[in-house]
């Protein structure tokens, strides 16, 4: 358990929206509050970060899906509503950001890359450097003709690269390796 309750049975998390483990450290997205709680797998808190709110370098909205621990000093953050992945130290010095052009809604980290899924017509999963530049596309959409784009497509990535995906439209889930571009049922 990462949290203790006082006596007053009050929790200091409103809503999380993701978390990761990284080094002896828990990184806890509350999108509510707009914070990154750091603890120790002790369960010590060791930092809390509040994000700003705005449009601005540094700045997020509600759209906070997810994130990613980069290093021990920078964190990837995902905004939703802004299209936007930004960097930020654990210190929140504002780092660098990059924008994608739809609505991601998710974030893997692995070998120097990004990989971002979400509701690109193009592909399901878009792959950047960490400046910010698309260097792949991966797995087209299950769109058929006279279908809606769906939401999201779900995601999850192995460190062997093996991409899990659930079609929307049918009750399947289709592993992808990366390295071969093949489908594997």
């Amino acid at each position: 358990s990462l949290q203790v309750y006082g006596d007053n049975g009050k929790n200091i998390m409103s809503f999380i929206g993701d978390f990761k483990y990284l080094n002896g450290k828990v990184y806890i997205l509350d999108v509510m509050q707009k914070k990154i709680f750091i603890y120790s797998i002790n369960g010590k808190i060791i930092k809390q970060i509040q994000l700003r709110t705005g449009k601005g370098p540094g700045d997020f909205s509600m759209g906070l899906f997810a994130f990613v621990v980069v290093s021990d000093t920078t964190l990837a953050i995902l905004d939703n509503m802004l299209m936007r992945v930004q960097f930020i130290s654990t210190n929140y010095n504002y780092l660098s950001s990059f924008y994608v052009k739809y609505m991601p809604n998710d974030i893997f980290y692995c070998d120097s890359l990004l990989y971002i899924p979400g509701n690109d017509f193009s592909s399901i999963i878009s792959v950047y450097n960490l400046k910010g530049e698309k260097v792949d596309s991966l797995i087209k959409p299950f769109i058929l003709k006279g279908q809606p784009q769906p939401w999201f497509t779900n995601v999850d990535i192995e460190n062997d690269l093996s991409i899990y995906i659930t079609n929307p439209y049918k009750t399947e889930i289709i592993k992808w390796k990366n390295n071969n571009k093949k489908w594997i049922f």
